[in-house]
């Protein structure tokens, strides 16, 4: 089963979809050196491509590693000994439509199938996979990076692991419960899980245009700070970088002159 889940799904303009019964899956894992050849994902695309020739619905999922190999970049160095796969993607004949109360029945529904110990979820033991003292090293050395001009924006991130309990159902469930959003997901498939949830829209396409609303700056909706939020100027400095990097993204695959910024600094809740 595979849920993609707007918030804001309405009865008279239902967004969210349900997909059941893929017709064909595809799935690319990392080789023991955590890469791929080339051409083995350009198969895999020419075959999705194909499908979507034929009128079927894909949905799928990337990885953040597949821009290497897009790229040509090396393998990111101390890969996780469970390397995800960099392209799972699946292929349907049709798909449902789902008001944002169908997808709360439709959850409803199945967690009521299930074992009342099954019906509660969460997460425990939870450990960040970089140290305090290494944090601090890196945002030094990033610092320094900016200082030297050889960067003006890096997204440090790191993995934090941890173990759940519950079905992976009612733990998406919760999740988005407490952080609803335009962009979830529920994909459940041969024991595999992602629960994606999401406010930002990465990239859409209608045509030959493409749209993309990064995001950048928070602060709590009932708090007297978002009404202000675009006035600060940390948060328009972090916006405009990465609306500046989308553009500029945008415009290496577009006509000159036809990449622009509608809305900036445009407060979303």
């Amino acid at each position: 089963m595979i849920l993609l889940d707007d918030a804001q799904s309405t009865a008279d303009s239902p967004t969210s979809r349900l997909y059941e019964y893929a017709l064909h899956y595809w799935r690319i894992l990392p080789s023991g050196d955590h890469s791929v050849d080339l051409t083995t994902a350009q198969t895999c695309f020419t075959e999705i491509s194909a499908s979507l020739d034929r009128g079927e619905y894909v949905v799928g999922a990337f990885a953040y590693e597949l821009g290497n190999l897009i790229h040509n970049l090396p393998p990111r160095p101390n890969p996780s000994c469970n390397p995800h796969p960099l392209i799972e993607a699946w292929s349907f004949s049709s798909f449902t439509k789902l008001s944002k109360q169908d997808v709360d029945r439709h959850i409803a529904d199945h967690l009521a199938s299930l074992e009342s110990s099954q019906r509660y979820a969460g997460t425990i033991d939870v450990q960040e996979s970089i140290s305090q003292d290494n944090f601090t090293t890196d945002l030094a050395a990033i610092e320094e990076y900016i200082r030297s001009g050889d960067t003006y924006q890096i997204n440090h991130t790191y993995r934090i692991k941890g173990k759940t309990y519950g079905a992976p159902l009612a733990l998406y469930s919760r999740l988005r419960d407490r952080q609803p959003g335009r962009f979830g997901a529920y994909i459940e498939h041969q024991g595999s899980f992602l629960l994606p949830q999401s406010p930002e829209l990465f990239i859409a396409r209608d045509g030959d245009t493409l749209k993309a609303m990064p995001m950048k700056g928070t602060a709590s909706a009932l708090s007297a700070s978002a009404s202000t939020l675009f006035d600060d100027p940390k948060n328009q400095a972090e916006n405009v970088m990465i609306v500046d990097l989308l553009r500029n993204d945008l415009s290496r695959i577009s006509l000159p002159g036809t990449v622009s910024v509608p809305k900036l600094f445009e407060v979303a809740r």
